[in-house]
């Protein structure tokens, strides 16, 4: 388990989420843009007929409130600051879904094998020393066929959007495994279908600019995704990997 410190310092940052309110899904925010990004790569490793999907360390859960919004499946929320799981219910409210609120240990949810279908995590990794335990539990948890997907905003010495990642404290970046070394967790945790991307080269603070200007910018950065510019520069990176079914070809 984190340390006590963290615990607190991150549900002080969820209460006061929850103060400013979650935003809504459908309005012109980069938010809202960056989240499309997320589902666009995550779909296809979605079940297409109902299942379980939960996040852990679910924060605010938006992408798995949009999830909800497009497939049948029931939602479960994993954190372990309280805080979190009432911001997530708030951002239910606000999507119209249900979430189903845990109160788990990411290292050890305490859960029985196999239990869901899909599982995420969305800036989860990176605040903590040991990601590959996450990981571990996280494919431990998975159904045969099923998928652990994650967004990663790894610690960088430079990053175009986010330069102050070395001055910020140990609660918010202790690591700053890149997308190879997840792509090697996956594939000793024997999973198969793995893709990893990064994203996110884009000017410091250009998501505070008017809808027009900002989706004018985007686009003009966008083609770095993927590249090695991205994950060099980029605020962030996406993986997934599936759990092999007794048909999966290995």
């Amino acid at each position: 388990m984190q340390p006590k410190e963290d615990r607190e310092f991150w549900n002080e940052g969820w209460k006061a989420d929850i103060a400013k309110g979650p935003g809504h899904p459908d309005a012109d925010t980069w938010g809202n843009e960056r989240d499309e990004r997320i589902m666009t790569f995550l779909r296809p490793y979605l079940p297409n007929n109902g299942g379980v999907v939960a996040e852990i360390g679910c924060g605010s859960g938006r992408v798995l409130c949009r999830i909800g919004r497009e497939r049948p499946v029931k939602l479960v929320a994993m954190d372990y600051a309280p805080a979190a799981l009432d911001l997530v219910q708030a951002t239910a409210k606000i999507f119209n879904v249900e979430v189903e609120s845990q109160l788990a240990d990411a290292y050890a949810t305490g859960l029985p094998d196999r239990s869901f279908d899909f599982i995420l995590s969305g800036g989860l990794m990176e605040h903590f020393d040991d990601p590959e335990r996450i990981l571990a539990e996280m494919v431990r948890l998975l159904k045969p066929g099923g998928a652990v997907f994650a967004v990663v905003v790894p610690r960088k010495w430079f990053s175009l959007h986010r330069p102050l990642h070395r001055w910020l404290g140990p609660q918010v970046y202790r690591t700053k495994h890149g997308p190879e070394q997840y792509v090697k967790w996956l594939e000793e945790l024997g999973c198969v279908d793995i893709k990893a991307d990064a994203k996110g080269v884009y000017p410091p603070l250009f998501h505070n600019l008017p809808t027009a200007p900002r989706r004018a910018i985007e686009r003009v950065f966008r083609p770095l995704d993927g590249t090695w510019l991205a994950n060099r520069l980029g605020y962030f990176f996406l993986f997934a990997g599936r759990r092999p079914s007794p048909s999966s070809p290995r």
